[in-house]
């Protein structure tokens, strides 16, 4: 699945975490080093992160500490950064990755 640090995502492949272990585990981290950020935004501003390395500024002046968190190096996300960047051009695998995500943030 791994092509020089990049992940091939075609159109018609389907999202499937178990395809992604590394992904996984970093999402887990990332729902780990948050729990205790109360954000009604949590899922939004690290979807938005991840996938276009842009955050609403409305959603920076509500939460700053994890925006600082998950713009910095300790997040630890370049293989969902590069997974995102890998599926652009699947839509129905971008719903199913960005629905993932936020499943396992809102989980307790």
């Amino acid at each position: 699945m791994i092509d020089t640090g990049q992940y091939i995502v075609t159109e018609t492949h389907t999202f499937g975490i178990q395809d992604f272990p590394e992904v996984e585990q970093e999402i887990i981290r990332i729902r780990e080093k948050t729990s205790r950020m109360p954000s009604p935004y949590k899922a939004d501003i690290i979807i938005s992160f991840l996938k276009d390395h842009m955050i609403k500024s409305e959603w920076v002046l509500a939460d700053p500490e994890l925006v600082a968190l998950i713009t910095s190096s300790q997040a630890g996300t370049k293989n969902l950064e590069r997974l995102f960047a890998s599926s652009q051009k699947n839509i129905p695998f971008l719903f199913g990755l960005e629905n993932y995500i936020r499943k396992i943030l809102l989980s307790p």
